[in-house]
């Protein structure tokens, strides 16, 4: 009787730990837009002997952090790799799973960029600069 209750108390520590665990790296999926702040990017520096890659910029040269925005102006940062930085400026599209997060990046022209999005990116850039005052 007690391995029962043992057993069942483990399954639900387990269940919650993978919940919050897995909580924190949900990313809602979609197309995303973000513009190059190349101010922002980090040479990814790859741990020697390590099989996966958990800095989030999946094997490239460069790991860069962004606001990102969909075609409804929503927004998040997101985290991927690039294997070299364009100009500052540059719109890229961001192709982003759920858990696996940003899984593509492809550079794009601001008239392929949906309204809505450069409306809401122009309103988080404007957002940071006001908050490194």
């Amino acid at each position: 009787m007690n391995k029962t209750i043992l057993s069942k108390i483990t399954g639900i520590a387990i269940a919650c730990f993978s919940t919050l665990m897995l909580g924190g790296c949900m990313v809602s999926g979609g197309e995303y837009y973000a513009q190059i702040d190349s101010s922002k990017a980090e040479e990814n520096v790859r741990e020697a002997g390590g099989i996966v890659d958990f800095s989030g910029a999946g094997g490239c040269n460069y790991r860069i952090n962004l606001p990102a925005c969909d075609e409804n102006g929503d927004c998040q940062d997101l985290t991927f790799g690039l294997d070299e930085l364009p100009t500052d400026g540059t719109y890229v599209k961001l192709e982003v799973q759920p858990i696996r997060g940003v899984v593509n990046a492809i550079f794009t022209e601001e008239k392929d960029v949906p309204s809505s999005a450069i409306s809401a990116l122009q309103h988080e850039q404007s957002v940071e600069s006001s908050d490194s005052k």
